[in-house]
């Protein structure tokens, strides 16, 4: 489990200690909230991360440890499904980064 140390507290879990180290050190990985765009940008990568672990990374692991090879086939079929339906659409602007970042963004930390 990813974890950090700062001053007395300690963080856990990677999203919550990668959401912390933007806010903590402004970079070019996401806007701050007050920076024009900069509310957008975070909703937009925020929603992007809830869909992929609440309606795609479920599905991943399911092909993943599936023991049996008929139904692992319909679950990594479930899987693409998902990719395509719940994640592409919001990669439309993608290139080469999220939102069409030139840079590494937040989404894909």
């Amino acid at each position: 489990m990813p974890s950090l140390k700062y001053n007395h507290d300690i963080i856990t879990e990677s999203a919550i200690v990668a959401q912390f180290l933007v806010d903590s050190h402004p970079s070019h990985l996401v806007k701050s909230s007050s920076e024009p765009g900069g509310p957008i940008q975070r909703a937009r990568i925020n929603f992007f991360v809830d869909a992929f672990f609440s309606k795609v990374n479920p599905l991943f692991h399911k092909a993943l440890w599936n023991a049996n090879a008929e139904d692992n086939g319909s679950a990594l079929q479930a899987f693409v499904d998902a990719v395509v339906k719940e994640i592409e659409p919001l990669l439309e602007d993608a290139g080469p980064f999220f939102g069409g970042s030139e840079r590494l963004t937040l989404a894909e930390v």
